[in-house]
Order: structure tokens, then C-alpha cells, then sequence
């Protein structure tokens, strides 16, 4: 039934419904019904972010993400009160069924659940509700499903300022989904409610604000945001971090051009920059890796950045407490274990590379070669792992040392134990000295 709901055929379904004798004191019983949670580290069960889970999702919630109006409508007649409650129970990733149709611009199915009165009425009296609420309409902003939202909870622009400030809970460590079954109050209050127990990756609302979510999608969203809360608090927000250590402009750096561009353009937001050199090397940092070439050349030009302001960025040794103080994760970012050479190199972009090479002290270059960042990556050794080989060839060049060119070459054949690295080195090196020869001799000519 769980399946019959989330990939919903209405042939099947009702075929099905007949064969199996799916009548509704069985569908009443299924709304109740909860799945064993299996632990993640059983044989049996994959541990990744993607693996279906049962347990955190009912049959109501999957109705609903389903966009399955009429079907929700049924099973909130069976039963009124576990229909609200499943409405904003949180799934392992800490997104309940609610504000998975504001993700997912599900606007039929938000308009159906604002039909019920009393679910306005608990939701325009809970603070943690409507952050959650507001966070997802401007990371995931529709006008339609924006107007619908503010029309039905009477959110203004003093109500968006004081949601901007609000903290959202994080949960307690021993939070998880161990309903007992009893009809309490629990069961028709969101902010009260028993969430399932989240993934490591999940959606940590008490590390975002309004700005994370509004540089995260679109330029329209940005305008919104800042026509209700004016673009002197919008800037001020700018460099809250989230779980992952990463700030709205860092995400604007790897947004939409034209995000960035308003961002950089706004009041002060320049000079803040250059009157704090870790959050410039964090921008610069974060934009070199992920970035465009024109979002790149953007940040250079209106922070002002020249030769001389880029040398004393990759001598910059950014403080490891700043990373520190987050959490442990695959997406978390770190500053401290790269140099800017590394994030170049990171991001494979041969023009970044060239850029910042010739800045390096030719004494200090080995180390920003070598230097293992916290995945244990090496940044020389990650090019040739991603078989960046004439980049890596034109690095080789440059260091102009035959015995450090041999260090580096011996060190990646052993690190990616492929004992031809060598070799294919050697062939490219013959071929271009080669081509070498061959345009003299045309030169000449």
C-alpha cells in the first residue's frame, strides 16, 4: 500500500485494492501501523543518505508528498487526529510531509490542507513552524506557492523580521520516533511533536536563516526577501554559517551569476570583505573551487584583488578553530587544510591554476602541493587521479626541480597504485618536446 500511494496508478490501485480486500477499517489500520526501524548497520540495510527507509514516513505523509488530494482527503475522514499528526511528523531528514509540497510546489495539496481550519490556526501559533515554513518558500521559491503561504498564514513583512531572528530548536540527542501509541497532546502540536531520529545530513534548520535560502535558488528569491526585510539586515546575515560551515555569500559564489552580482553590489558588503581578511579568504576560497570563471573574475575585480592581494591570500594561515566548531561530515567545508593553490587544483580549472602559480613562493610550492586536506587528499596526486595529466605536466614544469618532479610523480604512482603513471609522464613529456623540435624547424623555414 506504501507503494501503491508513492507511485500511484489509479488501475493498479484499485485493482489491487479489490484483490487484497482493502477496505477502510484496513486502511484505519495502516495509518496506525508502524514499522520496526531497522538499524543502519544491519547486513541487510544500506546506511546511505539514499536508502528507502518505512519507518519515518507513514501512509498519510506519503500520500501527501504523493499530491494524491483525493486519497488524503479519504484517509483524513478515517482519522481526523492522526491525519494532523502525521502531517508534520519529520522524516529521517528532517522534512515532514508539509513542507515537502512547498519544496516540491505541490500547490493543490497545500491549498487542501489549508481547507482545515484548525491546522492555520496551530500553525500561525507556532514559531518553529513557520521558520521551517518560511525557510522552505524563499530556498524553494514559487510565486504561487508564496502568495498561497502568506495569504493563508497572514505573513507580512513584521512577521518575516521576527522569524529572521528566531532560532530553530535542535533536537536532543536521544530524539526518535519511539511513539507509544497513546493519544496525547503530542499528537496535534508541531513544535512538540516526536521526530524521527534524524540522519547526519539532515536538514539542520537551527544552523540556516532566510539568506542561506534566498542566494541558494534564484535572484527573484533575493529580491523577495530583501523587499521585506531591507537589504542592511540582509547583508548583516550574509556571514552566518550553516551546519556545514558555509555562509550565504560562499553560496552565492556558486549560485547564479547574477545572485552574486546583486549580492557584491549591495551596501557594504565590499568593504566588509576587505576589512576581514578570513571571510575574504573563505569567499575567494569557496569561489575558486566551485565557482564560474565569470563569478571568479567578479569577486577579483570588486574586492579589488590584484597579484600582490592574492600572494598574501595563499600565505594566509586561516585559523583551524574556525572549522573546528562544526560538525564532522562529507559536506562539511574546510579552510584550514587548503591553501588557495589547493581549491584551484580542487577545481581543476586550468586558467585559476596558471593564475596562481607564478604567486607562489617557489620554496613554499612543494608544501601547497602536498598538503593533505582532512578527506586526506593531496592536491597534485587529486589532478592526476582525476587525469588532469597536462595540468599536472605543466605544474611539473614549473617547479623546474628534477628531483621534487620525481617526488611528486613517485608519490602519486604509489598513493593511486598505478605504477604506468610514470610512464605516461615520460611519453607526454617526449611528445611535446617533439612538437617542440617540429616548430622550430618550421620556424626556419
Amino acid at each position: 500500500v506504501w507503494w501503491l500511494f508513492h507511485k500511484f496508478n489509479e488501475a493498479k490501485f484499485q485493482y489491487l485494492r479489490q484483490v487484497l480486500q482493502l477496505d477502510d477499517a484496513t486502511f484505519k489500520q495502516l495509518i496506525h501501523y508502524k514499522p520496526a526501524r531497522v538499524p543502519s548497520s544491519s547486513s541487510t540495510v544500506s546506511s546511505t543518505i539514499k536508502a528507502r527507509t518505512y519507518w519515518d514516513k507513514s501512509i498519510v505523509a506519503v500520500c501527501i508528498m504523493a499530491g494524491l488530494v483525493e486519497q488524503v482527503r479519504h484517509l483524513a475522514q478515517l482519522d481526523r487526529t492522526q491525519f494532523m499528526s502525521d502531517i508534520f511528523r519529520a522524516n529521517k531528514n528532517n522534512l515532514n510531509a508539509f513542507e515537502f509540497c512547498i519544496k516540491n510546489r505541490k500547490l493543490a495539496m497545500i491549498r487542501f490542507i489549508f481547507s482545515f481550519d484548525d491546522i492555520k490556526r496551530m500553525l500561525r501559533n507556532d514559531s518553529e513552524a513557520l521558520f521551517r515554513i518560511m525557510y522552505w518558500m524563499f530556498f524553494k521559491f514559487d510565486d504561487e506557492v508564496f502568495a498561497c503561504l502568506c495569504s493563508e498564514l497572514q505573513i507580512d513583512a513584521q512577521l518575516v523580521l521576527t522569524m529572521l531572528h528566531y532560532r530553530a530548536k535542535k533536537p536532543n540527542k536521544n530524539d526518535g520516533d519511539d511513539d507509544d501509541g497513546d493519544d496525547d497532546d503530542e499528537k496535534t502540536t508541531t513544535t512538540k511533536q516526536k521526530e524521527a531520529a534524524f540522519d547526519i545530513h539532515c536538514f539542520a534548520y537551527w544552523s540556516y536563516n532566510f539568506v542561506h535560502a534566498a542566494v541558494s535558488h534564484s535572484l527573484q528569491s533575493v529580491h523577495k526577501l530583501i523587499s521585506f526585510i531591507g537589504e542592511e539586515l540582509f547583508v548583516k546575515k550574509l556571514f552566518d554559517r550553516d551546519q556545514f560551515n558555509v555562509n550565504a555569500i560562499e553560496f552565492a559564489s556558486a549560485s547564479a551569476f547574477e545572485v552574486l552580482q546583486c549580492v557584491l553590489e549591495l551596501p557594504n558588503v565590499v568593504k566588509l570583505l576587505q576589512d576581514n581578511e578570513i571571510n575574504l579568504y573563505r569567499l575567494v576560497g569557496h569561489c575558486c573551487r566551485y565557482g564560474s570563471d565569470t563569478a571568479y573574475e567578479l569577486v577579483l575585480r570588486k574586492c579589488e584583488i590584484g597579484n600582490d592581494g592574492l600572494r598574501r591570500l595563499i600565505k594566509l594561515q586561516y585559523p583551524r578553530n574556525e572549522d573546528d566548531q562544526f560538525i564532522d561530515s562529507a559536506f562539511k567545508q574546510t579552510y584550514y587544510d587548503k591553501s588557495l593553490l589547493s581549491f584551484a587544483m580542487f577545481s581543476g580549472k586550468t586558467g585559476r591554476i596558471h593564475q596562481l602559480l607564478p604567486l607562489c613562493d617557489r620554496e613554499e610550492l612543494m608544501k601547497y602541493l602536498l598538503k593533505t586536506d582532512c578527506q586526506g587528499r593531496k592536491p597534485f596526486v587529486y589532478l592526476v587521479k582525476r587525469k588532469k595529466y597536462t595540468l599536472a605536466l605543466d605544474i611539473l614544469k614549473y617547479i623546474a626541480d628534477t628531483e621534487n618532479q620525481l617526488k611528486l610523480i613517485s608519490l602519486a604512482c604509489v598513493e593511486l597504485n598505478d605504477s604506468t603513471i610514470q610512464h605516461k609522464f615520460e611519453q607526454m613529456i617526449i611528445e611535446q618536446q617533439k612538437q617542440l623540435i617540429l616548430q622550430k624547424t618550421k620556424t626556419r623555414l
